[in-house]
């Protein structure tokens, strides 16, 4: 029987995994991965620890990282099939293709069942052009199991680029009645209906998702877009924004805080050139930056958290779907953008959140003035992802850049940043203010 002194730290040390695994169940995943850091720290740290702390960075959008611990728990344990897709995936989002590509043939050669491993080399397949085995790998996902709607879509999505949009469409008909609460499915039907012009059809979609999950932000943005779209609904007036756009001056523009944030996001391991999954091009994005122990991060987060306390108290009024919706308990996320050059972001929305924003750290000094006529360099909100297919006409709403300024507006609003070419670099942080559910 062991002494008393090691059973302790045993059960002490058994309790900070659930604490953490508590915290993952909670979308807390930032205070969950400084938990796992410090159950990684040890040599005697298991396999299975390294595998959970990489599942959490790589939900942190912290790919490099997650690389790094998915790597530490495979010189563990290799034969893990799991593990090995799981790596596969960090490094789908690094751009590393061809890497990729070798770790889900190696989680299949050591379980041909894998499912995940077989759904992600299709659509990396589909991805790299090769159409006719994507096809295959996808159509053999749903023989054995009609329910995958990562494989319908695939397939949807496929056909729809093979031109054979009649059995496109069915297929991501059936893939939203299979799982009517996927926004990956909705988007895609939507999409396709909209390149046919089938507003109504879409707008039916829209509805339908939103009725049964009313928190979620993509839903409630691809309705509003596609209720403008029949002329339902008028775009939002500048009035309209100023009740729902607040900016705050969380500090000066050469504060301490901002040449502190400006040298700790420069140096951080997460930042990678333009993630495929995300908006930003020409750019560098990084993982979350809450929840360890770094105090530029502490601080900044510390501001946030009064900022978006302040704007619940001005906007939380109002008789809209944001204010008549809104969670009743959050968690805030952040995230780094550095762009210079031609760097910018095309048209997006945050899905899962609820309330989203912008704070400048640091801008280049000719983006503001009215020297500026181009607005390089502004956030812009108004414009829709082009990729939606949608047509009627819609006007922009500007926002200029300040060094220490904070932006917040509601998740649904499709928002950019316009192209800057000018010297100088522009770093921000994003923010998601997102439900718990």
């Amino acid at each position: 029987m062991a002494p008393p002194a090691q059973r302790r730290a045993s059960r002490s040390s058994q309790a900070r995994v659930e604490r953490a695994r508590e915290l993952v169940r909670q979308r807390l995943l930032g205070q969950a991965a400084a938990l796992y850091a410090e159950l990684t720290a040890t040599k005697r740290a298991a396999a299975g620890m390294w595998f959970e702390y990489g599942s959490v960075l790589l939900g942190l959008d912290d790919s490099a990282s997650a690389l790094v611990a998915f790597d530490e728990a495979l010189r563990r344990e290799p034969q893990r099939a799991t593990g090995w897709n799981d790596r596969g995936t960090a490094l789908i989002s690094l751009g590393q293709a061809m890497q990729a590509r070798a770790s889900f043939e190696r989680a299949l050669r050591l379980n041909p069942k894998l499912r995940q491993a077989r759904a992600n080399l299709a659509n990396l397949q589909h991805q790299q052009g090769e159409l006719v085995e994507a096809e295959a790998a996808y159509r053999l996902l749903l023989e054995q199991d009609a329910e995958d709607t990562l494989a319908r879509v695939g397939l949807g999505r496929l056909l729809w680029e093979m031109g054979n949009a009649p059995s496109a469409l069915t297929e991501l008909t059936q893939a939203l009645e299979r799982a009517p609460g996927s926004y990956q499915a909705l988007v895609a039907l939507v999409t396709a209906r909209c390149h046919q012009h089938d507003w109504h059809g879409a707008l039916q979609d829209c509805a339908a998702f939103s009725a049964l999950l009313p928190l979620h932000s993509g839903g409630l943005a691809l309705q509003a877009e596609l209720e403008f779209e029949v002329g339902a609904r008028e775009q939002m007036t500048p009035t309209e924004y100023d009740r729902l756009l607040k900016t705050y001056t969380l500090a000066a523009p050469d504060s301490e805080l901002n040449l502190d944030l400006a040298a700790a996001i420069s140096k951080l391991r997460s930042l990678i050139l333009a993630p495929p999954h995300h908006a930003t091009r020409n750019g560098q994005h990084s993982g979350a930056l809450f929840g360890g122990t770094h105090r530029p991060f502490q601080r900044l987060e510390e501001a946030l958290a009064t900022a978006v306390g302040d704007y619940w108290k001005e906007v939380g009024a109002g008789s809209d779907a944001l204010s008549e919706r809104r969670p009743s308990a959050v968690t805030i996320n952040a995230w780094a953008v550095l762009l210079q050059g031609d760097g910018f972001q095309l048209p997006h929305v945050h899905p899962e959140a609820w309330v989203s924003g912008v704070y400048y750290v640091e801008v280049p000094a000719s983006c503001g003035g009215v020297a500026n006529a181009d607005r390089e360099g502004c956030l812009e909100l108004g414009q829709v992802d082009p990729s939606l297919g949608l047509v009627r006409q819609r006007t922009s709403h500007f926002v200029t850049p300040v060094a220490g300024k904070l932006v917040l507006f509601p998740s649904c609003l499709f928002h950019s940043t316009i192209p800057h070419r000018m010297p100088g670099r522009r770093i921000s942080v994003g923010i998601d203010v997102i439900p718990l559910r």
